[in-house]
């Protein structure tokens, strides 16, 4: 099984962060825009864990101790680079102000599964959440005048979100693409 750790969002809150991902796929030149239904921020990404492992995954979840019920500010758009592909392949993101509340309750995730025995992505944890995959890292020249539009409004209307709970996810690789189940979440 192929899980991870995330925040989900209400349905309004995935309604603004799709505006924004609209009005980015607008400036761009190419890109796949993540479904919807896909939107979320990983804490933590466990990779291939066996079945038989889940329970003791769960387990260690249900022993968290980092407290919810926290804001979320997201406030602009960022890319990571190509990881290896096209050098024109780009990830566009919402990004997160800092959160200390939520650097502690990630930490305290990986910490736990680190322990458990997971083995654990290096990178720095940066609070996103991905908008669009395989885009071109420029953006129309028409397009300009969009993507400042675009950072205005975030930075003088950030989307907030109210962080309640948590969850267990499982990533299933379709042709179509990855279609994401929860399986548990904690509040």
């Amino acid at each position: 099984m192929r899980l991870f750790i995330a925040i989900s969002f209400e349905e309004d809150i995935v309604e603004q962060i799709a505006e924004v991902q609209r009005r980015l796929c607008e400036a761009l030149e190419t890109g796949v825009p993540v479904p919807a239904e896909n939107m979320h921020l990983t804490l933590v990404f466990l990779g291939e864990i066996d079945e038989d492992d889940l329970v003791a995954v769960e387990d260690v979840l249900d022993d968290v101790q980092s407290r919810l019920n926290f804001d979320l500010v997201f406030d602009r758009v960022d890319t990571f680079g190509s990881h290896g592909k096209s050098p024109d392949s780009t990830t566009w993101w919402l990004g997160a102000q800092p959160s200390k509340q939520l650097d502690h309750l990630q930490k305290e995730i990986a910490d736990k599964m680190a322990r458990l025995g997971v083995e654990l992505e290096r990178r720095a944890f940066v609070p996103h959440v991905t908008l669009v995959r395989h885009a071109s890292s420029r953006a129309r020249e028409d397009a300009e005048q969009t993507m400042q539009e675009l950072a205005e409004k975030l930075s003088a209307h950030p989307i907030t979100a109210r962080v309640n709970a948590y969850c267990l996810m499982e990533s299933q690789l379709t042709s179509e693409g990855a279609k994401y189940q929860q399986i548990c979440s904690w509040e």
